[in-house]
C-alpha cells in the first residue's frame, strides 16, 4: 500500500525539481512577454494636477535607474547624445497603442544628471523593417490628433522644414501645455515628419515633455 504513495511522492519531488530548474527560464519568458505587451494609452492617466502631462506610471524627476525599476524596461540602448550632455535611451518595454496601433519603440531622454525630462512613443516606416498596422501613419496622426483635441482642447500647431544633407524634411506638431500649481510646465506633443520627396509620413511620435 505504501508503494503507490512513494511513487506519487517521487513524481511530486521530480516535478518540483524541474519547476525549480525551469523557473529562471519561466521568469525570463514572462519578462519578455511583459515587455512586449502594449495596452491602449489611457488618456485619463496622462494628465494630473501634480505631474501635468506625463507617461503613465512615472513621475517627473525620476532618474533613468528609477524609470527602469518602475517600468521593468531595460532601456539599455543609447540612441543619441546632445552637446548639453542629454542622453536618449531606448529598449524593450514601455510600449503603448494609439488607436490600436502599437508603437515601434519608446525613448526616454535624460538630462546631464540622468533625470528624465521626455518620454516619446515612436512610430516609423522602414523598408528594412516592414510593419503591419491597421492604418497609415498619416491616418494615425490625423485621427489621434482629433482624439486629443476632444480630450484636452485645441493645441498649438506648428509646421517646419529642414534641410538634412540636401533632403528636405517637413514636420507638423500639435502641442498641448499644462502648468501645475507648483509651477511645473509640461507638454504633450504629437509630431509627424515626412520627406518632401515621398508621399507618406515617415515618422510620428507622441512625446511627454517637462520644461527644465
Amino acid at each position: 500500500m505504501r508503494k503507490p504513495a512513494a511513487v506519487l511522492m517521487l513524481v511530486i519531488l521530480t516535478l518540483s525539481l524541474l519547476a525549480g530548474c525551469m523557473s529562471p527560464l519561466g521568469r525570463a519568458l514572462e519578462r519578455e512577454k511583459h515587455l512586449a505587451q502594449a495596452d491602449e494609452l489611457d488618456l485619463d492617466e496622462i494628465l494630473s494636477d501634480s505631474e501635468g502631462y506625463h507617461f503613465p506610471g512615472l513621475t517627473w524627476n525620476m532618474t533613468i535607474k528609477e524609470i527602469r525599476e518602475a517600468t521593468g524596461a531595460p532601456l539599455n540602448a543609447v540612441q543619441g547624445y546632445s552637446e548639453a550632455g542629454e542622453v536618449i535611451y531606448t529598449g524593450d518595454g514601455m510600449l503603448k497603442r494609439l488607436l490600436d496601433c502599437k508603437n515601434d519603440e519608446t525613448c526616454v531622454t535624460v538630462d546631464q544628471d540622468g533625470v528624465g525630462f521626455m518620454v516619446s512613443l515612436v512610430y516609423m516606416n522602414s523598408a528594412d523593417k516592414p510593419v503591419t498596422r491597421p492604418m497609415t501613419l498619416e491616418e494615425l496622426f490625423n485621427q489621434y490628433k482629433e482624439k486629443l483635441k476632444e480630450k484636452f482642447g485645441e493645441p498649438e500647431e506648428k509646421e517646419a522644414e529642414r534641410d538634412v544633407n540636401g533632403v528636405i524634411t517637413s514636420s507638423r506638431t500639435a502641442e498641448w501645455t499644462y502648468t501645475t500649481a507648483q509651477g511645473l510646465t509640461t507638454h504633450l506633443q504629437l509630431a509627424a515628419v515626412y520627406v518632401s520627396t515621398e508621399e507618406q509620413t515617415n515618422y510620428i511620435s507622441l512625446g511627454f515633455v517637462k520644461d527644465k
